[in-house]
């Protein structure tokens, strides 16, 4: 008599192949296509977060600086400008359109010399420079908008404060991305006008 056991016959007859009638007779399974497909998915799965969580993928952003000076002298520049600003009244909170323009163009006039002041403090290597060169440029964008706008306001209280579009995305998106990724939160957009 045989009796099977997850895919192990038992041999339970004694006949004369040598084997005692508790000894296992072991049947060769087939490997399938389909198993052998998972195996690999799984082994894959698992390789792939090991690379993922290994800090082997880990790239800095593309605007990242080479050199931290600038970002040092940024924030010592940009930090007592934004505390200026976040002492102003919150722009969103004016009862009328010119008193919003009012408070949006005293922010504006603080962040004019910031901007001035930070060009003057591009240094590093040619790719630093281009970065910061550009990302002065889009500061250059954003303040023409403010200026537009609180003039805007003062013309119709509708008005809606628009921004220049770079890319897929608004000029202070890329503002505040390289002030973020180079550490320097203060020199990013100053949510001021809400």
């Amino acid at each position: 008599m045989t009796e099977r056991i997850n895919d192990i016959e038992f041999n339970d007859t004694g006949a004369g192949d040598g084997r005692t009638h508790d000894q296992p007779v072991l049947k060769r399974s087939r490997l399938r296509p389909s198993r052998i497909l998972g195996g690999i998915v799984i082994v894959g799965s698992f390789a792939l977060w090991i690379y993922a969580f290994s800090g082997a993928a880990r790239r800095d952003p593309p605007n990242r600086l080479d050199s931290p000076e600038f970002a040092t002298a940024a924030e010592s520049i940009c930090a007592p400008v934004i505390a200026a600003i976040d002492q102003l009244p919150r722009a969103e909170t004016a009862r009328t359109a010119a008193e919003r323009a009012g408070v949006i163009e005293q922010a504006t006039s603080l962040l004019d010399p910031m901007v001035d002041t930070l060009s003057g403090e591009i240094s590093g290597s040619d790719r630093d420079r281009g970065i910061l060169t550009e990302w002065l440029d889009d500061w250059d964008l954003y303040l023409r908008a403010r200026r537009d706008y609180a003039t805007n306001l003062r013309l119709d209280p509708t008005s809606r404060f628009l921004l220049p579009i770079k890319g897929p995305r608004a000029v202070s998106a890329s503002i505040e991305n390289l002030a973020i990724v180079n550490d320097m939160p203060s020199c990013g957009n100053p949510g001021d006008v809400g």
